[in-house]
C-alpha cells in the first residue's frame, strides 16, 4: 500500500478541522433561538479551553501540520463566543426580570 502524500494528509486534516469546529455551531444557534445559555456548564467550557490550549502548545512546540495548529484556535474562538452568549443572556434575563417587577 502506497503512503499518502503530505498534500493529501493536509487536505484530510483541514476537512477534519472544519468538521470538528462545526460541532459548536448548533449550540450557538440554539442559544440564539432560545435567548438563553443557562444549560451550559461553564466549568466544562473552561476545561475544554484548557485542553485546547494544551493541544495548541503541543502542536506549536512539536511542529505539527497546519490543521493541528489551527483547530484549537478556531474552537477556542467559538467557545469564547458561547461564553459571551451565556453572560449576555444572563444579564438580559436579569434586566427583563427587573423591568417586570
Amino acid at each position: 500500500m502506497k503512503p499518502l502524500s503530505s498534500n493529501t494528509l493536509e487536505k484530510i486534516g483541514m476537512f477534519s478541522m472544519l468538521s470538528y469546529s462545526m460541532q459548536i455551531i448548533p449550540q450557538i444557534a440554539k442559544n440564539y433561538r432560545q435567548k438563553s445559555a443557562d444549560g451550559l456548564s461553564i466549568v466544562f467550557i473552561l476545561l475544554s479551553i484548557i485542553a485546547l490550549c494544551c493541544d495548541e502548545t503541543a502542536a506549536l512546540c512539536l511542529n505539527y501540520p497546519l490543521p493541528s495548529k489551527t483547530t484549537p484556535i478556531v474552537v477556542i474562538t467559538l467557545l469564547f463566543f458561547v461564553i459571551c452568549q451565556r453572560f449576555y443572556y444572563h444579564i438580559l434575563s436579569k434586566a427583563i426580570a427587573l423591568r417586570i417587577a
